[in-house]
């Protein structure tokens, strides 16, 4: 029964599925019945023959067949099929390119439609263009047609639209729908050693804005003891549009705050330049969240100042274990914390007892294989005193002998940012010492709460969070905590790191609780 039912071809998406039963593509059956007189080893005129007819009965059922998206979706897959075979039997090169392959809008540029074949016989070249809404394409001032018996080479010029659909930065752009692409395309009629054909070719480009403008960083803290200070940021600007770009940086601030300008002068396209503005806030300037826009003439950058304070144990020394990620050591540096990355050759003999708090990056058992060769000395520091951090692993990295009482790894994982925190041990330092963490330190998250909780957890640990997604069960295991020693031992599961990327406050005063445990431990 399975053989009758199944096609034996299991390699194609459509395997097994009849789609000719669909009365709606009987209009096609005797054109499909055609294309199989198409055979390995035909003469080239035969081969020309018969595709330039099958074409012309591909055009006319494109303009009449009822217009399902399959019917229509099989007959352009026979025509590209078509074009291709005629193009590879007379080895045909078809050129669709412009001068300049990152345009910017409303920009003027030269292009070139070209079609060749040293095996045959090309006349009677024709051609027409398609492009989105709002450009244009002309033939261009002062041009000819260069044509013989075998090539065919035409200048035309190409406007940009005044709105068209950026492709760069493609940090941006990828994200788009694939609705909003834009095709340039040409579609050439010729004959080809006496037989009518037609192929299509696009033109490969990007689209830019006039300028790109980036502004570091993107958001940013500021303690309230530092608002006349200042903060600098530095930006980076690229002419994306022909010839000298001229201007000026200025920043629109909120009222009281101070800014500089600063004028720019990029002398030609793709060329780069770069500088710094320094921001004062307002004495008077509350905690909060403020949004500066650094503008130019052609784009603005909006970025996030976070006014808050953030209270740490005098005399921390961290070291940090280092992953694939700089996030902590930045926020370390932020906060005025030493921080010191600890190499292979530290962990195997260093001395250990130096720092205050070790912490171990995310998914630093992975990348670091000199700490899976070393961990048992890290539990060593801990239990000789030192305060040892593990920020999240996968359950496929870890051993649950890298932490002092062992405990798996779960593939759990609270995705809703504002999921609801309880606290489960609301008196415990690391929820107090030196900073009060109360509900306005869980909001504004981003992306998700936490992920890989650990499992089968041993009573000495203090389970001190809980959380879950909706309908979901509790995750009591995200940040616990044990003695260990004289010293004590955190792991949490909750995504700090990427809370301290947006500059949280909450991160940042939960972060400095870490670090600062040794001197309210108990």
């Amino acid at each position: 029964r399975e053989s009758i039912l199944l096609d034996r071809d299991t390699t194609t998406f459509f395997g097994g599925i009849d789609l000719w039963s669909d009365h709606l593509l009987a209009p096609l059956v005797p054109l499909r019945r055609a294309l199989s007189t198409l055979r390995i080893g035909m003469p080239q005129d035969s081969l020309l023959t018969v595709a330039s007819e099958l074409l012309g009965q591909v055009r006319s059922l494109q303009k009449t067949v009822n217009a399902t998206a399959l019917a229509q979706r099989i007959l352009m897959h026979w025509q590209e099929g078509l074009e291709k075979l005629a193009r590879l039997s007379c080895n045909i090169s078809l050129r669709f390119a412009l001068a300049d392959t990152v345009v910017v809008p409303r920009q003027r540029v030269n292009c070139t439609l070209e079609i060749g074949s040293k095996e045959c016989k090309i006349s009677g070249v024709k051609q027409e263009f398609s492009v989105p809404p709002g450009w244009s394409i002309s033939e261009a001032v002062g041009s000819a047609p260069v044509l013989d018996q075998h090539r065919y080479v035409h200048d035309f010029s190409l406007v940009v639209g005044e709105a068209p659909v950026l492709t760069l930065p493609k940090a941006v752009a990828q994200y788009r729908p694939i609705e909003a692409e834009q095709d340039v395309r040409a579609t050439i009629s010729c004959t080809v050693s006496g037989h009518p054909f037609t192929f299509s070719t696009h033109a490969l480009f990007d689209v830019a804005p006039p300028q790109t403008f980036a502004v570091s960083p993107t958001n940013t803290r500021i303690a309230p003891a530092q608002l006349s200070k200042g903060k600098t940021f530095e930006y980076t600007i690229t002419n994306c549009r022909p010839g000298e770009m001229t201007g000026k940086v200025v920043v629109q601030c909120p009222v009281g705050w101070r800014s500089e300008s600063e004028s720019y002068r990029i002398q030609a396209e793709d060329s780069t330049t770069h500088g710094t503005i320094t921001i004062r806030a307002a004495k008077d300037t509350k905690p909060g969240e403020y949004v500066l826009k650094f503008k130019t003439e052609y784009a603005v950058q909006e970025v996030a100042v976070k006014v808050f304070d953030v209270a740490f144990a005098e005399g921390s020394t961290v070291g940090q274990v280092k992953s694939y990620d700089n996030t902590l050591e930045a926020a370390l540096k932020e906060i005025g914390v030493p921080c010191k990355l600890i190499d292979g050759k530290e962990l195997e003999v260093g001395n250990l007892s130096s720092y205050s708090t070790v912490i171990i990056d995310i998914r630093a058992y992975l990348v670091r294989e000199d700490l899976t060769k070393n961990s048992n000395r890290l539990l060593q520091y801990a239990k000789d005193g030192g305060n040892l951090v593990v920020m999240y692993q996968r359950s496929q990295e870890w051993k649950p002998e890298y932490a002092p009482y062992p405990f798996d790894i779960s593939n759990n994982r609270v995705t809703d940012e504002d999921a609801q925190i309880d606290v489960l041990e609301s008196e415990h330092p690391l929820l107090n010492h030196p900073n009060r963490i109360d509900e306005a330190d869980w909001q504004g998250w981003k992306q998700e709460r936490g992920l890989y909780f650990p499992k089968n957890v041993p009573h000495e640990y203090t389970l001190l969070l809980s959380t879950h997604d909706p309908d979901e069960l509790e995750q009591k295991t995200g940040y616990i905590v044990a003695q260990y020693g004289k010293g004590t031992y955190i792991y949490t599961s909750y995504v700090w790191y990427r809370q301290l990327k947006e500059t949280n406050p909450g991160a940042f005063r939960c972060f400095a609780n870490m670090i600062s445990y040794p001197d309210f431990r108990k």
